[in-house]
């Protein structure tokens, strides 16, 4: 008897489905610990984007409230250039 050696979408959507149903192993030690690392690197990564968005906003919004005081607007790229936020 030979072996397949070519299958349908249909047929391969079939296996697919069977082995995710009734796969059982889980995945190995070193898996599930790189995988804790990525989602906890990507935590950190999303709260530094926050952060950075925050202070340059807050920048932003303390120089032009100054300059409304003023009645200016402030000028591209200087909006609260010289506030120290870290």
């Amino acid at each position: 008897m030979s072996e397949k050696t070519t299958f349908t979408v249909k047929e391969l959507e079939e296996i697919y489905e069977d082995f995710m149903e009734n796969a059982e192993e889980p995945a190995p030690e070193a898996v599930r610990i790189a995988h804790k690392n990525m989602v906890v690197s990507f935590d950190n990564y999303l709260a530094e984007i926050q952060e950075s968005l925050f202070r340059q906003a807050f920048k932003y919004g303390y120089a032009y409230g100054c300059a409304q005081t003023k009645h200016e607007t402030p000028a591209a790229g200087t909006a609260g250039g010289s506030i120290n936020t870290k």
